[in-house]
């Protein structure tokens, strides 16, 4: 029987969160590794994952030069952002002649500052985006087919050897991807808007909405979605690309702030409708509108559109427009003092998220994210 060569003959896999056990799956049910090392924090994770015949081995730490692994032709880093030039710098001792090396940050620019400098000049690094995922996280959320029908961001350097560049594109359509190059300053501008602003906007929309004390309505769950991701990761990645996500997340808030002035400033006429809305979901209507109307704005002084880069996130945050609005008109003018009460709470909290990213508290970002 004739055997097929593998893709890679060593695999070290570094992170086995949502990401990277769901890459692990991939390459394992595709046979696309002779032989998978996995490395993570989470004892417990990895041995389940060798339980189960995925890794073929699995260290808790770190390695270091006097550890027994064997030298890779591709490593992968699925670490969190800050712990990105820590794990290169423990493993780039064990990268093969010419080996590949991707990771899979939802942010370049950071991404590549922390792992290209401490990489021999023979390893060849192709920075990854795979715009999967959800609010789920951790191993225990990762599935095989995550990235069947997914956007790949590929931001490699122009100089980038075109023999890596295609066995990375190779490996994530086999996965089922659609792989797009794309600059690594132009990813996180795109991403800051569809992806990052989205976050901060659904973390603080919803912490607005709970600090009321009046249950949420079922009929908002996929507009909330998102406001159950990781805080901690979410913290990291706008931490790491402030600088991109200041500019729509202040355009973000004035207009959200200027939507509220109005509507407290009208006089309530008395309700004329039998359907009566919760405030909820008219104030999420305005929501998700200036989202829209923040990432049109910046569309105007960029040269590409951005509405084909939503990722999942996006897409639910904004569907509640999807609805038919001229019922909700009626009602927000008859209900504008409530519903301008929560646009003043998110405010508030959007406004403590931006002086948090001004002075890159991480700290206070991570307390107003989650109190």
């Amino acid at each position: 029987m004739h055997i097929l060569p593998v893709m890679f003959e060593h695999v070290i896999l570094a992170g086995l969160g949502l990401i990277g056990t769901s890459m692990l799956y991939d390459l394992r049910s595709h046979k696309l590794a002779g032989r998978i090392t996995g490395i993570d924090l989470d004892k417990a994770t990895g041995m389940r994952l060798s339980d189960q015949g995925l890794l073929d081995d699995f260290y808790a730490a770190p390695p270091v030069s006097s550890f027994p692994l064997a030298s890779c032709d591709c490593l992968i880093l699925a670490v969190p952002p800050q712990a990105l030039a820590e794990m290169t710098q423990a493993l780039v001792h064990f990268l093969s002649p010419d080996a590949l090396v991707m990771d899979v940050a939802s942010i370049k620019r950071g991404a590549i500052a922390h792992i290209a400098p401490h990489l021999p000049e023979q390893a060849h690094f192709i920075p990854c985006h795979p715009v999967a995922g959800g609010e789920g996280s951790g191993s225990a959320a990762a599935r095989a087919g995550l990235f069947l029908h997914r956007r790949v961001i590929l931001t490699p350097e122009a100089e980038a050897n075109a023999k890596a560049v295609a066995t990375t594109v190779s490996m994530w359509e086999t996965f089922g991807a659609k792989c797009e190059p794309m600059p690594a300053d132009a990813h996180d501008f795109i991403y800051a808007h569809m992806s990052h602003l989205p976050h901060l906007v659904a973390f603080a929309t919803a912490l607005a909405f709970y600090d009321t004390g009046v249950p949420v309505p079922p009929s908002l769950q996929t507009f909330m979605r998102i406001s159950a991701s990781p805080v901690s990761l979410w913290c990291d990645i706008c931490l790491s690309n402030a600088d991109m996500l200041l500019s729509p997340l202040y355009m973000y808030h004035e207009l959200l702030g200027k939507i509220r002035d109005e509507l407290s400033s009208q006089e309530a006429p008395p309700m004329t409708h039998d359907k009566k809305t919760p405030p909820f979901a008219l104030a999420a209507r305005i929501v998700a509108s200036a989202l829209i109307s923040t990432v049109a704005a910046s569309e105007k002084h960029f040269s590409h559109k951005m509405a084909r880069y939503a990722g999942p996130g996006f897409i639910d945050l904004t569907s509640i427009l999807q609805q038919p609005p001229e019922e909700d008109m009626a009602e927000i003018s008859s209900r504008s003092r409530e519903v301008a009460l929560l646009l003043d709470a998110i405010g508030v909290r959007l406004a403590v998220i931006l002086q948090a990213l001004e002075d890159e508290d991480g700290k206070a970002l991570k307390k107003v994210l989650t109190v």
